[in-house]
């Protein structure tokens, strides 16, 4: 699929966005424009359990988070309003991403309750009772019931179910280390359980985290950040430039074989000797396929100018 939209699918997420809806399109679009990004370096760490990319969940996550938080709260009516062409609106919408990511950076200073709730609750005596590459829309329930509902009770019925679970233990942290566990396991492991036993219901990382600022709120509250004394992760790519990048590096790998990718890969993080060993062949023909694959990227990037970051991205694509 293309890295920008057609005229066509740019013009009908324009009117979906006016009604306040999203096409298809223009959502595996988001997704790629995502992929993208972090694939260039441009991005502050994401906003998924742990903060990495490096998660295989975390474009999706990142997407739907983007999407609530800002996109359709009218980001996306003003980026359309902005753009009159499908690369503008990639140009406008990767600055967009890189300060919503730069904010959402800033504001996770408050305690890490779901993504460890989420951990905790991948085992017995949890389950899984719908999955979801989004942990906002994962519902778990307990191991040992037959055939859990899904809760569809009010936000209020949570937080009372939350306060009625009694004492717990607040662990000290200090305001400049907000990421400090606000519970220990023991008592996080507790508190889900109760929760869950008390309404009788499976629940979702929304309701669960629902729950958490319920019962924590003074953990939850941090000063706000002002993006301007935010310094931008460092990239030498436009947009434009990124979308050709990310293209070259692309066709690169396409005519790459696969031992080619491999010693393109571990090339510069061992000697030629010890990966030849490794590949059992000789040192010869590890230097001579480094060679290929070097040239191949060199005639797949669109000038010289960009090469050192399209054979970056391959590198990264073939890690993967």
């Amino acid at each position: 699929m293309s890295a920008l939209l057609s005229d066509a699918q740019f013009e009908e997420a324009r009117a979906a966005s006016r009604a306040g809806t999203i096409t298809a399109d223009l959502y595996v679009w988001l997704g790629q424009l995502v992929a993208l990004a972090q694939a260039t370096r441009t991005l502050a760490p994401a906003p998924v359990p742990n903060g990495r990319w490096d998660d295989p969940d975390a474009v999706a996550e990142t997407v739907h988070a983007w999407l609530e938080g800002s996109l359709l709260r009218g980001g996306l009516l003003q980026a359309f309003d902005t753009c009159e062409s499908p690369r503008a609106l990639a140009r406008y919408l990767e600055k967009a991403l890189r300060n919503w990511l730069i904010d959402q950076s800033r504001r996770r200073t408050g305690p890490r309750l779901l993504e460890r709730a989420a951990e905790i609750m991948a085992a017995d005596p949890f389950t899984v009772v719908s999955a979801s590459s989004s942990v906002m829309e994962r519902w778990w329930g307990l191991a040992a019931w037959d055939t859990p509902a899904l809760f569809n009770g009010s936000d209020d019925k949570v937080s009372s179910a939350s306060w009625a679970l009694g004492d717990f233990a607040i662990l000290r942290f200090s305001s400049s280390e907000r990421a400090d566990p606000l519970l220990s396991t023991p008592d996080l492991e507790r508190y889900l359980h109760g929760l869950l036993d008390r309404l009788g219901a499976a629940l979702s990382g929304r309701h669960f985290d629902h729950s958490f600022r319920a019962r924590f709120p003074y953990a939850y509250t941090t000063a706000a950040a002002d993006l301007d004394d935010v310094p931008e992760p460092f990239t030498t790519a436009t947009p434009e430039s990124a979308v050709e990048i990310a293209d070259a590096a692309r066709v690169a790998l396409a005519t790459l074989t696969e031992r080619q990718a491999r010693v393109l890969v571990d090339r510069p993080a061992t000697t030629l000797e010890a990966l030849a060993e490794r590949l059992g062949v000789s040192r010869g023909t590890v230097d001579n396929e480094y060679r290929r694959a070097v040239l191949k990227v060199r005639e797949a990037a669109p000038s010289d100018d960009v090469f050192g970051e399209v054979l970056e991205m391959v590198v990264l694509m073939a890690s993967k």
